[in-house]
């Protein structure tokens, strides 16, 4: 779906409704789950929903993060305890929130981020090497660094200018990845995923907090 707003192609809206159909707008665990990696298909879901329509599209999603926020023991917020968890679960809480009109939403999405990061296992933040490698930021060191010095680079492989304040290249436009490499086209495409998520997130909070 973020290839699909970012270019509009047909295609990948169809692929996405496809996939969400094979899988009939549910989720793995039925909607009785409180697992994040089940929630994250709430997110394509929704996507389609804003392009669609039809609440069928996100009766699933719905029901079970309703189950979360108001009925099944709404108390708990302990379900998250892997850094993924805060981009699987936390849009789809976030955009019902603001398609409801329920900021109870946004309230149960920020104390199960907070417990997460503070409370879970003495914290995420603060407990950064007991995490699983799979989880675990890798280092980044001069020699592993893209691009670095130490490195050599491959034939023909385009240098481009620096930013003299980060020592990194500038950004690229969506549309010139897009139309580059396939790795380059990956990026963006995360990147935009990541921006949508991060600011549909951010007006959530910034909402409640008002």
């Amino acid at each position: 779906m973020a290839a699909y707003r970012l270019t509009g192609e047909p295609r990948y809206l169809a692929y996405a409704e496809s996939w969400a159909e094979k899988h009939d707008y549910g989720l793995a665990g039925g909607v009785a789950t409180r697992h994040a990696d089940s929630h994250n298909a709430g997110q394509v879901y929704l996507d389609i929903h804003a392009v669609r329509g039809g609440e069928e599209r996100i009766a699933a999603i719905e029901a079970s993060l309703h189950r979360m926020v108001h009925t099944d023991r709404p108390e708990k917020d302990d379900d998250w305890w892997w850094v993924d968890a805060l981009h699987m679960a936390m849009p789809p809480m976030a955009r019902l929130g603001a398609l409801r009109g329920d900021s109870a939403y946004w309230a149960k999405m920020y104390a199960l981020y907070d417990h997460t990061k503070r409370v879970r296992g003495g914290g995420l933040a603060a407990q950064h090497q007991h995490l699983a490698p799979a989880v675990r930021a890798p280092a980044i060191t001069r020699s592993s660094a893209p691009h670095s010095p130490r490195r050599p680079r491959s034939a023909g492989s385009p240098r481009g200018p620096r930013d003299p304040r980060r020592g990194a290249p500038p950004a690229i436009h969506h549309h010139h990845a897009v139309q580059g490499s396939t790795r380059s086209a990956q990026a963006a495409l995360i990147m935009h995923q990541l921006a949508w998520t991060n600011k549909q997130c951010a007006s959530s909070l910034v909402g409640e907090a008002r």
